[in-house]
């Protein structure tokens, strides 16, 4: 019971902290219903980050766009309970009689056991079923749009849902599904018919960023963690200035305040959590609000952390993990490369293996790296490693090149934390 208790504080508390940072000055529809999100396995609300902003760019009020961050490694407790109590509070917090819910992968599976209840079912107007198993029929008799994808190789099962509005898909990854513009169009023509769609997303002059800091998978909040936030140039992988620009501290929550950032401009998150390593996230540049900006610290026990555990600790050697948001890295459809080492290959982005995150580190400490895949990953789905020294000469910058774009980053000794590369 004390455990269920946590969860539903936190829960209350991410409505204040994903709803409540409007900083708009054009108008939305406050009369649209709320949308909740609920993400799928190893996943976290900024799974959804490019579809708010569209949303919200289509009229849609940022307090009336959230995100259920649950445990997908944690299988004993009752998520779907929580998901109730979650979405009670939604509608208590807004004034709405119904949600509209979305469901990626394993979420789709939470949402369907969710609304098999009659009560639970009649908080919903519409249900989105996206990347996850095909159904045996409505769930909860709710109105759904189900959106599947014949390339997305980690769903295998999904398929037409009889009495939904079915949305096949032939090129999106599994990741992709949910983020993709073709899915906004989609999913925005379902929940608003009357008004016609666009995925253009203006730019601000100032976009406001804000977001959390969980623990990898298990979305537990990393409370007090420190966050500094450095101005980062792109082609020198230097930091700009002698200081950070902002500089903040997470709540009980993980949920950290926000800054204004300048159009443009790189940024470097630290993440310094109270137990645990030190993670630099290289992002940006910002060109709209981001609301859902999550810096995960690596979690210190469990199956990912077994699958991290070769990460370096040295003054030698650099760590690096190459995160694609919006898409998986795949061989033959992308290119991806660190320091002109080709890594979108068949052996470390197979399809199969829908990776969106790739740690690149000297795995044998034997100062050479031959860029093959680790075993430690095995057949586990979204992460790989390759064994790569890095940096390859002392004091020069680490370059990744992806699908056309360049980033270098600093050659941070593996001992003052693990880096990683955020590509939307």
């Amino acid at each position: 019971m004390k455990s269920i208790a946590l969860h539903v504080f936190m829960l209350l508390s991410i409505l204040t902290a994903v709803g409540g940072v409007a900083q708009r000055k054009t108008a939305c529809n406050s009369n649209r219903l709320p949308v909740v999100y609920v993400h799928g396995f190893l996943g976290a609300g900024d799974n959804w980050a490019l579809q708010s902003q569209r949303l919200e760019a289509n009229g849609y009020c940022p307090e009336r766009l959230f995100v259920f961050d649950w445990n997908t490694l944690n299988r004993q407790t009752p998520s779907d309970s929580l998901l109730q109590i979650f979405i009670q509070q939604v509608l208590k917090s807004t004034g709405a009689r119904q949600v509209d819910l979305v469901g990626h992968s394993a979420g789709g599976g939470l949402c369907s056991r969710f609304l098999g209840r009659p009560d639970r079912a009649a908080m919903v107007a519409h249900y989105v079923h996206i990347g996850s198993f095909a159904l045996p029929g409505l769930p909860g008799g709710v109105p759904t749009m189900n959106i599947y994808s014949s390339s997305d190789l980690v769903a295998g099962k999904a398929g037409p849902v009889a009495g939904a509005e079915n949305v096949k898909q032939v090129r999106t990854d599994h990741l992709e599904v949910v983020t993709s513009e073709e899915s906004f169009n989609a999913i925005f023509g379902f929940l608003v018919p009357y008004q016609k769609p666009h995925s253009y997303i203006s730019p601000v002059r100032d976009p406001f960023v804000s977001g959390r800091a969980l623990m990898l998978g298990e979305n537990t909040p990393l409370a007090n963690a420190v966050i500094e936030i450095w101005q980062h140039d792109t082609l020198s992988g230097n930091r700009i200035g002698k200081g950070p620009e902002w500089k903040t501290v997470a709540d009980s929550l993980g949920n950290w305040k926000g800054f204004k950032a300048k159009a443009g401009m790189a940024y470097e998150f630290v993440l310094r959590p109270q137990k645990g390593r030190v993670i630099h996230y290289f992002q940006g540049p910002f060109t709209y609000h981001q609301r859902l900006l999550y810096l995960r610290g690596l979690p210190t026990g469990g199956m990912t952390a077994m699958r991290l555990g070769g990460l370096p600790s040295d003054a030698a050697s650099s760590a690096i993990a190459i995160f694609t948001a919006n898409a998986a890295i795949i061989a033959g459809r992308d290119t991806l490369s660190c320091n002109g080492r080709v890594l979108s290959t068949p052996e470390l982005t197979p399809a199969s293996k829908t990776c969106i995150a790739l740690f690149l580190y000297d795995e044998g400490k034997d100062g050479k790296g031959e860029a093959k895949p680790m075993a430690r990953f095995g057949a586990a789905p979204f992460l790989n490693g390759a064994d790569i020294m890095l940096p390859e000469r002392p004091g020069t910058p680490i370059g990744i090149h992806y699908n056309g774009r360049t980033r270098r980053l600093p050659p941070i000794p593996s001992s003052e934390g693990v880096m990683v590369a955020v590509f939307e």
